[in-house]
């Protein structure tokens, strides 16, 4: 009995000791094991997130580099009359068809290059902030005679017998080049696929966009470089009123440039950006489906919107247009090696917008604000009264305009290549079609601004009062401008490394 007990004591102790061993055998052998488990688990690039402390990873940013070539061709059309057709108002009117007639003035080419650098830092599980800043490497704009060409420019004004134009074509803006914003984003998937195979991946994506650069002025291209026009620059002794467009007063040939403005580059306005992106992955096949909206304010005293304690009495629209979004797609991966951090990945997509009315810089903003027309370049009053003359109420066209609303459809093809665990590429490329709008689209009257006094409401109904950033010329019926045949398309290459920290 005594051997047997002796005998059972060193056996329990070595089956002890065994199961120490195998303990301490799983704690350190399976690290390789762990190692090939630990799978990518990257969602569709549309809802990825930078993330933290996950296994095996204690960090893991962003950094992405981007590069777009985005191309833009429309037609500017105009709406005919007899203003705008270069006749005597006296001609017999050129719409009696009951709809609006437009004529073509010229083709519009737009050319960008863009750079655009960006962080992405994780804060904790599917939660990031990031930077982007999209620096623009040339930005380059052009008008050239079509159709009616120049005649179809005439601003109804006579200087020496000589009619007046809006603008001169061919018409180009300067090269501009420089960083218009920064986007700080904070971005966090609400739930994840990855995580839970039984929820879908949702992000929710919240971005301030902040103007850095110059605010862009309108500019004209010129030899050895650009003018940009002095904006109170003298004319007539005789101030206008802007409904009187046929006087026949004598006008400087050109308004002297300003040397203390610059083309710019910034639209000057602060941008809150919202995502929401919905995702759910069925073995190679992810669709998903994403909402936008964007809002922009002005920032503080900008005579191109004049927003806030800086409004005229009497201005309807201050702000740029809202922007809502709907893009459906899916993401095909045909291939993938989870161990290895290896994707291939097709991502299509279908993309609606909506942009609703507001005041803006368009294709036209150059060519407007550079103007020597006499019609744009007298001032409007803020008031119509005696006291109207007062130099405190002149208001000069800065060259934005109020813009009618309209829509945008197009769609996104993408190729993604995940090489391995800290290297991806995109190949993309996008196309996009606005539906033709008025680009002039100032009201004459402000039904949201009344006054008692008759002498303020300027010929408006009831009693509401002017808007004097309105102008005959460009802005009422028979003048207006549009834009037509509008396609904008892109080429993009991206290559963006995510250093994993380990732990």
């Amino acid at each position: 009995m005594l051997f047997l007990l002796g005998a059972s004591a060193p056996s329990a102790a070595f089956a002890q000791s065994s199961d120490a061993a195998a303990q301490s055998a799983a704690s350190t052998a399976p690290a390789a094991d762990d190692r090939r488990m630990h799978l990518s688990t990257d969602n569709a690039f549309v809802t990825d997130v930078a993330d933290a402390f996950e296994q095996h990873t204690t960090w893991a940013p962003r950094f992405t580099v981007q590069f777009i070539r985005t191309q833009r061709n429309g037609v500017l059309q105009r709406e005919r009359s007899p203003l705008s057709s270069g006749l005597s108002p006296d001609a017999p009117d050129l719409s009696l068809s009951g709809v609006t007639e437009l004529d073509n003035i010229a083709n519009y080419t737009q050319s960008t290059y863009t750079l655009n650098l960006g962080a992405e830092l994780p804060i904790w599980h599917d939660l990031s902030i990031s930077l982007f800043a999209p620096l623009v490497l040339s930005d380059q704009r052009e008008f050239t005679a079509t159709g009616r060409g120049v005649t179809g420019l005439a601003d109804g004004w006579t200087v020496d017998g000589v009619r007046g134009t809006l603008f001169n074509l061919p018409f180009r803006s300067p090269d501009r080049s420089g960083l218009d914003q920064l986007k700080l984003g904070l971005n966090f998937n609400l739930l994840s696929q990855a995580r839970d195979q039984h929820m879908p991946t949702w992000l929710l994506r919240l971005e301030w966009r902040i103007p850095v650069g110059p605010v862009m002025a309108a500019c004209e291209a010129a030899a050895g470089g650009y003018r940009c026009p002095q904006l109170d620059a003298p004319r007539p002794t005789e101030p206008m009123d802007t409904t009187d467009v046929m006087s026949n007063a004598g006008a400087p040939a050109e308004r002297p440039n300003d040397p203390a403005r610059s083309p710019g580059i910034s639209r000057g306005v602060h941008g809150i950006f919202f995502q929401t992106v919905i995702s759910r992955r069925y073995g190679f096949f992810e669709p998903f489906l994403g909402l936008e909206a964007l809002a922009e304010i002005p920032g503080a005293r900008l005579p191109q919107f004049l927003y806030g304690g800086d409004k005229p009495f009497g201005q309807l629209s201050t702000l740029p247009p809202i922007k809502g979004a709907l893009t459906v797609g899916a993401e095909i991966i045909p291939w993938e090696n989870r161990e290895q951090w290896q994707r291939f990945a097709i991502d299509l997509r279908v993309r609606g917008e909506y942009h609703s009315q507001g005041r803006d810089f368009t294709p036209l903003f150059d060519a407007l604000g550079s103007s020597n027309s006499v019609p744009l370049t007298m001032p409007t009053w803020t008031v119509r009264n005696q006291m109207a003359r007062d130099p405190m109420n002149a208001l000069w066209f800065t060259g934005t305009t109020s813009v009618q609303s309209h829509a945008k459809l197009g769609a996104y093809f993408a190729l993604n290549f995940q090489a391995s665990r800290h290297f991806r590429f995109v190949l993309a490329s996008s196309f996009l079609y606005t539906t033709t709008h008025a680009m002039t689209a100032t009201d004459a009257c402000n039904p949201n601004e009344t006054s008692s006094n008759p002498a303020d409401r300027g010929g408006c109904t009831g009693q509401s009062v002017p808007d004097p950033q309105h102008r005959t010329v460009i802005d009422s019926a028979g003048s207006r401008f549009r834009m037509a045949s509008d396609f904008t398309w892109d080429l993009q290459a991206q290559l963006t490394f995510t250093p994993r920290i380990p732990w």
